[in-house]
This record gives C-alpha cells, sequence and structure tokens, in this order.
C-alpha cells in the first residue's frame, strides 16, 4: 500500500555544538558527590531574527478555465521533478456508516487506471514507475487527500500523464477493492495490540461525539467490511472536482513546457459543485472523565488526554506555538522536566495543539508504571494548573522564540517541503505573506499572550483521560487525581 506522511513535515536536522574543553570542565563530579543533570542548552542567537534566512525561491501560481489551481516553483539545481495534486477534502465527508470510505478510495487510486486508451493493472502501473526510476503515493487525512509522482526531470512528462490517469480516469477494480479490504482488515486487527492506538481512537470518539473526526481515518471492521464499489464510485465522484484542486509542481522544468502540458492534460475537465466544509463539532463534553480501556495483565499504562482546541487560521495560532513549545514538546518542555526528568514517572511524555482547516484536539500522550497511573495524572494537572497561574519564565519565553525563530528556515530546505508549505497555506486559505512575517510574529508574543492564551485554550476541567492498562489496579489510584471525576471501564476496542 502507499502511504504518504500525513500533515508531512520536514526532517528537521540539529547541529552539534562544539563543545572547548577547559580547565573548568563542567563534566567533572562535584566535590560533595552530588550528580547533575545532563544539561543541553537551548539554541539562544542573539537576535533570533537575524538568524539563517528562510529562502523561498521564486513560484508562481493561476488558475485554469475550470478552477484547478496550479503552482509552479522551478528549483534547476538537480534534475529532479515532482507533481503533487491536493484534493481540498478527505475523510471528513465519509458518508454516515461508511468511516475510511475516502482512505479506502485513495488506496484503490493506483490499483487499476485508463492510460492513453489502455487499462492499466496495479502491476503494470508499479513497472511503468519502476522502469524511470519514479515513485507513486496517495495520502489522505480528514481535511485533503494528496497524490504525489516525482522521478527524474526527463521523465516530466510521463509523470504528469501517470498523476492525471489516476485522478481523472480511475477503474476501482473490484478484485483490487477486495484484496485491499482484507489489507485494511488485517491492519485494524493489529492496531488493537497497539495502545497507543487504542488510546487515541477512544480519545477522538470522546472529544468528537457524533462527528467525523471522532472517526479513524481508516475506518473500522464494521464500516470497511460494508463498503462496496459502486459507494467508492460515488466517493470519488464528490471528492474529484477540479475546482477543489491544487496541483504543485516543483524541481527541474521549463514553465511554459509545463504549463503546455498541464493545459493539454487538465483543461477540459468540468469543474464540479464542491463538497461543503463539515462545521466544526458542537457537544463539548462537559467535567472530567477517565475512560480505562481494559487490559487485563498490563504492567503498563498508556496514557492520553485531551479536549477540543482551535483551527489554524485562530488568532492566537502565534502565542499557542510559543505555549506549545513551552509546555509540551521537547527535553526542555515543563512537562518533561517535571514529570520525567524530576519525578521519573516516564520516558517519553509530549503534545499539543492539532491545528488544521477546522479545530483540531489538544492532545497529551504519555505512558507509565501501571502502579503510578494516578500519580502521573495527578502531576499532569498539577503542571498545567502551575502553568494557568504563573504563565512562563522569561528564560522560557526567550528560549522557545530562539527555537521556533531559528529552526524556521528548516521547514524550507527541500523542494518537497517547500511545496508542503504553500500547499498548507493553499488549504488554509492563508496568504503567502505567511511566510514573511512568521518571524516578526513570533519574535511580538509576550509572556502576557502566552498566559492570556492559555487561560483561554487550556481547560483542566475539560480534559478527557483515556488510560489502557489493567482496570483493577488503575481504578483505585484516580482518587490521587484533585477534580471530581467520571470514571468508565470499557472492554479493548
Amino acid at each position: 500500500m502507499n502511504r504518504s506522511k500525513s500533515n508531512a513535515t520536514a526532517a528537521k536536522k540539529i547541529a552539534k555544538p562544539v563543545v572547548k574543553k577547559t580547565k573548568k570542565s563542567t563534566i567533572a563530579s562535584k566535590p560533595s558527590g552530588e550528580s547533575k543533570a545532563d544539561h543541553v542548552p537551548a539554541f539562544n542567537p542573539k537576535n533570533a531574527l537575524k538568524t539563517l534566512p528562510v529562502n523561498v525561491p521564486d513560484y508562481s501560481t493561476y488558475d485554469l478555465p475550470n478552477g484547478m489551481r496550479i503552482l509552479l516553483l522551478p528549483r534547476k539545481r538537480i534534475p529532479l521533478f515532482e507533481a503533487i495534486l491536493m484534493i481540498k477534502n478527505g475523510g471528513q465527508h465519509d458518508p454516515s456508516g461508511a468511516a475510511g470510505c475516502s482512505y479506502l478510495t485513495g488506496e484503490l487510486l493506483t490499483a487499476g487506471v485508463e492510460f492513453n486508451g489502455q487499462k492499466l493493472s496495479k502491476i503494470d502501473i508499479a513497472e511503468r514507475i519502476d522502469s524511470i526510476g519514479g515513485a507513486l503515493s496517495v495520502g489522505v487525512t480528514h481535511s485533503r487527500l494528496q497524490i504525489t509522482a516525482s522521478g527524474l526531470s526527463k521523465h516530466a512528462h510521463t509523470l504528469l500523464e501517470l498523476l492525471t490517469a489516476i485522478v481523472r480516469y480511475p477503474l476501482f477494480p473490484e478484485e483490487e477493492l477486495e484484496r485491499e479490504r482484507q489489507q485494511m482488515l488485517a491492519s485494524l486487527v493489529a492496531k488493537r495490540d497497539q495502545p497507543s492506538w487504542v488510546a487515541n481512537d477512544v480519545l477522538m470518539k470522546t472529544i468528537y461525539p457524533d462527528h467525523p473526526f471522532g472517526e479513524p481515518i481508516d475506518g473500522t471492521m464494521e464500516s470497511i467490511t460494508a463498503i462496496d464499489r459502486d459507494l467508492i464510485l460515488r466517493q470519488w465522484d464528490a471528492l474529484a472536482k477540479p475546482n477543489g484542486i491544487t496541483l504543485a509542481i516543483v524541481g527541474d522544468f521549463s514553465a511554459r513546457d509545463i504549463r503546455h502540458k498541464i493545459d493539454l492534460l487538465f483543461a477540459d475537465w468540468q469543474a464540479g459543485s464542491l463538497l461543503p466544509q463539515i462545521p466544526d463539532c458542537d457537544r463539548i463534553p462537559a467535567g472530567n472523565q477517565v475512560v480505562i480501556v481494559e487490559k487485563s495483565g498490563a504492567v503498563q499504562a498508556n496514557i492520553q488526554l485531551g479536549h477540543f482546541g482551535v483551527a489554524r487560521t485562530h488568532p492566537d495560532y502565534y502565542p499557542l506555538l510559543i505555549l506549545e513549545q513551552i509546555l509540551f514538546i521537547g527535553m526542555s518542555s515543563r512537562f518533561y522536566r517535571v514529570i520525567r526528568a524530576e519525578r521519573g514517572l516516564t520516558y517519553s511524555i509530549g503534545g499539543g495543539f492539532q491545528m488544521g482547516k477546522q479545530a483540531g484536539p489538544l492532545v497529551i500522550h504519555t505512558s507509565t508504571m501501571s502502579e503510578r497511573t494516578g500519580y502521573m495524572l495527578a502531576s499532569i494537572f498539577e503542571v498545567i494548573e502551575k502553568f494557568l497561574d504563573q504563565g512562563p519564565t522569561v528564560k522560557e519565553l526567550a528560549d522557545a522564540k530562539s527555537y521556533l525563530n531559528g529552526s524556521y528556515p528548516l521547514r524550507f530546505e527541500s523542494s518537497s517541503s517547500i511545496a508542503a508549505v504553500l500547499l498548507g497555506l493553499d488549504l488554509m486559505e492563508l496568504p503567502d505573506s505567511t511566510i514573511s512575517e512568521y518571524r516578526q510574529r513570533i519574535a511580538e508574543v509576550s509572556r502576557q499572550d502566552v498566559l492570556r492564551v492559555a487561560k483561554e485554550h487550556l481547560h483542566p476541567s475539560q480534559l478527557q483521560m483515556v488510560v489502557v492498562g489493567e482496570s483493577k489496579a488503575i481504578e483505585p489510584q484516580l482518587k490521587e487525581i484533585p477534580r471530581k471525576i467520571s470514571v468508565k471501564i470499557v472492554e479493548n476496542v
């Protein structure tokens, strides 16, 4: 199966600091024998706005008469070519009772197409793409479906023709539908043995009751079993409209040549009615609840907490980025310092706001020994409430700004990563100036801003908690949480 790396981000390269040995080495033990935790200094340039430049090559956009948007980003340094076609709808529009329909549809796009008057099977497509050293991938999220074709620039026309066949002339063969269905069902069975997947699945259902975001993008055993080819055809017809598509072309190409080729391949595709955006969930769970997913004999508890969040277009986006960095992300975060380094409750803890085109959740994830579950949950509430009371320190704010601004250019290292940023802006309907304004917007955030957005968007009283573990070991500990909570025990989903 082809998979894309959802909401794919560029790999971040972290340079090792140069350490000079001196007579007063910090590696030496203290005379008193006290141990000293290893300290990795935060990236802290003198002026975060004068760090590495953000290099975005010149690019252009235009629309075909049918409303299809084209983004051209030529980069001549390496003879590579990539075409990324984004449909600005996805799993949120799965029919009622058919969760995973868009995902299954996406998986079948490369299972058979009509190509230059010939019918190509899944094997035929794979052989054609392999013969030119190329690659095809399809990825589906709740908000988009994305198809990527890449290879050497000398094969640009062939790659575009294959991409066109996939999006305009898919066949969805019945035998491939059954094969893909069985693979997806097997995958769902395997996921039931992954506590982190189970915890997230139950948490999303709890935060988003009766809403598409509460359904797993790859469906359920029941929904995938029930989807037939007619439903696949109707779903694709509803999703694939040129006026709801952006096609990004990046790499070594002639703009004039590619524009001509795109006109030949897509100009005659008729625009259609677009699916409406699904409204945000209006049933926000009130009060704290712990859902224990029974896993008899488990010595570890996998824990996820969360509540309803905000969209990427929210005006508090930049202060929330800094809040995330200070509280949730990395080895310098409050959660990591208190819950791992000081209290030794876990190997890993993190979280953040999933800010997409629509309001996504705040999710916190960790794990601990079963007998320490109550203390872990109480510690999470303690860290959040202390932050809500005091806000960030001056140093925490400075370190977070330095990291966010200093690492920002890493998002623009490759053609693919630049295209991902530009497609993200297009999906969110944000202006191109968002890129050039980023560092200044981060620099302008104050301690008062961070404390304000924490109080507005962090809601301990609404946190829903899911614990995958042994209920008889976990439930008695929940009295350690200094809050009134309800408890629900369910069997493994």
